[in-house]
């Protein structure tokens, strides 16, 4: 009988092969672990193969943060660009759970509007009910778990 016949492989089964592997990397390991006296090389690596990353990347930071141009705007100009897009939607969260926002009108500022923060009881609710409307009633939960864990942390 041939193999197809009796559906057998004649390939080992991936978790076969991924144990035979690691266990001759770990026998090879201990093999030169233990044989550091007749294979120096194996014990002691040499000063010479070492690579001197840590200046390579000092000076790649130094040229990054004091020399580094675009063209139109330096590289320090373009990280604190991004910095000042990312406070929008974080300033946007703080007024709505946390603070809330004052809005002015008028030429002399006369008129002011404050507009309070969400309650966070209603977050969580709103947060779970999305959740079960989206996935479920496990997502509804677990969103509901996650909302009450910042509400109350």
């Amino acid at each position: 009988m041939s193999l197809v016949a009796t559906g057998a492989s004649s390939h080992q089964p991936l978790a076969g092969r991924a144990a035979t592997i690691w266990a001759v990397a770990l026998l090879l390991t201990f093999a030169l672990y233990t044989a550091d006296e007749a294979l120096p090389w194996s014990a002691k690596y040499p000063r010479d193969w070492i690579l001197p990353l840590r200046f390579w990347i000092s000076d790649f930071m130094k040229w990054l943060i004091n020399d580094a141009t675009f063209g139109l705007f330096t590289f320090k100009e373009m990280t604190r660009s991004v910095a000042w897009l990312l406070t929008w939607p974080l300033e946007a969260a703080e007024g709505l759970l946390a603070a809330g926002f004052k809005l002015v009108f008028g030429a002399d500022d006369e008129i002011v509007y404050q507009l309070p923060r969400l309650s966070w009881v209603a977050v969580v609710a709103v947060a779970a009910m999305l959740g079960n409307y989206a996935g479920g009633k496990r997502l509804g939960l677990l969103m509901g778990a996650c909302f009450l864990y910042l509400a109350v942390f």
